[in-house]
């Protein structure tokens, strides 16, 4: 009886994360108003919540899967960096605009 209440316990607590909506949030390592162009620049999405997957778009159609990428950016001006986040039947999106410079 023990064995199946700790059982039980453990399917409730699985099928309530299942449910749980992802958030996604990432940290850039320069300035979002002044990225340098030429550089790698560091993105970390550990601050995201209920992610198990990773989807990075970044200019010039790059994408990335893990959690902590680099990526050199090419061109000045306005660049936009998205952020994709999935636990598997979930997923959300954030996205940041940058401003890239000489």
């Amino acid at each position: 009886m023990k064995a199946t209440s700790v059982l039980f316990v453990a399917f409730l607590f699985f099928a309530a994360s299942c449910g749980k909506t992802p958030f996604p949030c990432f940290i850039v390592s320069e300035k979002e108003d002044s990225i340098p162009v030429n550089k790698m620049v560091y993105f970390n999405a550990i601050c995201s919540d209920n992610a198990k997957e990773y989807f990075w778009a970044f200019p010039n159609d790059s994408v990335a899967y893990e959690e902590y990428v680099g990526y050199i950016f090419r061109d000045t001006g306005n660049a936009e960096v998205s952020l994709m986040v999935g636990n598997g039947n979930k997923t959300q999106r954030m996205v940041k605009h940058l401003h890239v410079v000489q």
